[in-house]
C-alpha cells in the first residue's frame, strides 16, 4: 500500500515539471515582447511592485489616452523598474483644476473683468447735470462761480453727496455756509424744465424759471459783492471747525496755493506745483490755485489762460492716454492734436474749473471741465449779455481766445487728484 502511494506521488512530480518549464518560458517571452518597440502600448502601466492608491490616481490623471495606430516608445532603461510615459496634455479635469487655482484668470473671467472696466468707463462718461444761476442784482457772480466749481469736482461732489447732503447731516447753527450750500445743492438738483442741448444754446438763453436762485448762498455768505477765493477759504475754515468728522475730513482734502507775478514772469502751473512740493501737499485731493496779478492787457490775458489751460509739461501725452483709457475722451477725439487737451497741474492732478475775472466790469465767469469729454468745458456766466456769442459748451482750445476777446483774466484754477477720481469709479 505504501509502495502504491509513493509511485502515485512520483508520477505527479514527473508530470508537473514540464509545465513549470513551460510557464517559465512563457514569462520570458512576455517580458521580451514588453521590451519590443513594435508592441502596442498596454492600456494600464506595469509596476514591479503593487502600486499605492495615490500613485495609481496620479498615473490615471497624468497618463494620456492611447491613440489607435500609434505605437508608444520603448520603456526607459533607467526607470528602476517603473516604465516611463510620454509627457502630453493634462486631462480636461486636471486642466480645469489648474485654471481654477491659477493666478492668471481664465478666459471667461478675463472677459468679465474687461466688461466691468468698460462699465466703469461708461459710468465715468456721465457728466453732472448743470444749470445756470440767476443774478438779478448783478452781485452774486462770485458765489455762483464758486458753487459751479465745487459741483463739477468729482471729489467734492462725491464727498458731499455721501456725507454732507441734507439727508445725511443737519448743520449746526454756527454752520451758516454749509447750510447755504445744502440749500443751493437741493435747488440745483431740481428738475430742469429746459430740454435744450448745450451745444447749440448760448449761455443764459434758458427761461427765468430754469435759473437757480442764489438766495441760499447770499444768506450764508452775506449780501453784496465779494471775492471768490476768500469765499472758498471761509468755507474750508467752517468745515474744519465742524463737529462732523466728514466735514473736517473734506476740509483737509482742500489746499489753496497763492501765486503772483515773480521776476516779471506770469505765474504758471510749474510754479504752483513747485510750491505744492515745498509745502508737501502734492497728494492733496483738491488744489485751488489763487492767482493774484494786476490788470493785464488782452494779449497777456490770453497768454496767461493758455499757460494754465495747456501748460508746457512733458506729461501731456501720458495724461492723454490715461484719460483715453478711462473713457473721458471719446474715440473719435482721441486721435486729435494733443494741443487741444487741457493740461493738469501735473500728471496726477487734472483741471476741474478755470474761474476768470473781468476787471472793467468786476464780474466772474467759470469754465468747468466736462466729465463726458475732457476736450470740452461748460461756460457759466450769470450775466450772459456780457459775453454775447459764447456757447454754453466750448472746446478748451478756444478758451484763450475767448479770454482775449472779452478780457477774461484767470483768477482761480481748481484741480483734483486723478487717482482719487479713478478710485471712486466715476
Amino acid at each position: 500500500m505504501f509502495a502504491t502511494v509513493r509511485r502515485f506521488f512520483q508520477k505527479r512530480a514527473l508530470g508537473s515539471q514540464p509545465e513549470r518549464l513551460e510557464s517559465r518560458d512563457s514569462v520570458e517571452v512576455v517580458e521580451a515582447e514588453m521590451q519590443s518597440p513594435n508592441r502596442p502600448r498596454l492600456l494600464a502601466p506595469r509596476f514591479t511592485e503593487p502600486p499605492s492608491p495615490e500613485s495609481e490616481g496620479r498615473s490615471r490623471s497624468r497618463s494620456r489616452s492611447p491613440t489607435l495606430g500609434v505605437r508608444s516608445p520603448p520603456l526607459s532603461p533607467t526607470g528602476a523598474g517603473r516604465p516611463s510615459f510620454p509627457r502630453g496634455r493634462r486631462s480636461s479635469i486636471a486642466t480645469r483644476k489648474r485654471l481654477s487655482f491659477s493666478k492668471s484668470p481664465p478666459i471667461q473671467r478675463r472677459r468679465s473683468m474687461a466688461a466691468s472696466r468698460r462699465s466703469v468707463a461708461a459710468k465715468s462718461r456721465r457728466s453732472f447735470p448743470h444749470r445756470d444761476f440767476a443774478n438779478p442784482e448783478a452781485e452774486t457772480c462770485w458765489l455762483s462761480c464758486l458753487f459751479q466749481a465745487l459741483w463739477h469736482s468729482v471729489v467734492f461732489h462725491s464727498a458731499f453727496e455721501q456725507d454732507l447732503a441734507p439727508e445725511h447731516y443737519t448743520p449746526a447753527c454756527s454752520e451758516a455756509l454749509l447750510t447755504a450750500l445744502q440749500e443751493t445743492w437741493i435747488e440745483y438738483k431740481a428738475e430742469n424744465k429746459s430740454d435744450m442741448q448745450p451745444d447749440t444754446v448760448q449761455a443764459g438763453c434758458g427761461g427765468a424759471d430754469d435759473l437757480v436762485p442764489t438766495d441760499g448762498l447770499v444768506g450764508g455768505f452775506g449780501e453784496g459783492y465779494g471775492d471768490m477765493s476768500e469765499a472758498l477759504a471761509c468755507l474750508q475754515s467752517e468745515l474744519s471747525d465742524s463737529a462732523n468728522l466728514a466735514a473736517v475730513a473734506l476740509s483737509e482734502r482742500i489746499v489753496m496755493l497763492p501765486l503772483t507775478i515773480m521776476d516779471e514772469a506770469l505765474p504758471g502751473p510749474d510754479m504752483a506745483w513747485k510750491l505744492a512740493q515745498e509745502w508737501q501737499v502734492c497728494k492733496a485731493s483738491l488744489i485751488a490755485v489763487d492767482i493774484n496779478v494786476p490788470e493785464l492787457s488782452r494779449e497777456d490775458m490770453s497768454s496767461l489762460a493758455r499757460l494754465w489751460v495747456f501748460g508746457h509739461s512733458e506729461a501731456k501725452e501720458e495724461q492723454t492716454q490715461i484719460l483715453g483709457d478711462a473713457g473721458q475722451i471719446p474715440r473719435n477725439d482721441f486721435g486729435k492734436d494733443e494741443a487741444c487737451m487741457p493740461q493738469g497741474l501735473s500728471s496726477s492732478h487734472q483741471i476741474v474749473a478755470l474761474v476768470c475775472y473781468m476787471w472793467h466790469l468786476q464780474h466772474y465767469v467759470a469754465f468747468c471741465r466736462r466729465q463726458s469729454n475732457s476736450l470740452r468745458c461748460c461756460f457759466f456766466n450769470d450775466l450772459p449779455e456780457l459775453t454775447t456769442g459764447v456757447p454754453k459748451e466750448v472746446e478748451w482750445k478756444r478758451v484763450p481766445d475767448v479770454c482775449a476777446e472779452f478780457s477774461l483774466m484767470p483768477r482761480l484754477v481748481l484741480y483734483e487728484s486723478a487717482d482719487v477720481v479713478g478710485a471712486q469709479g466715476v
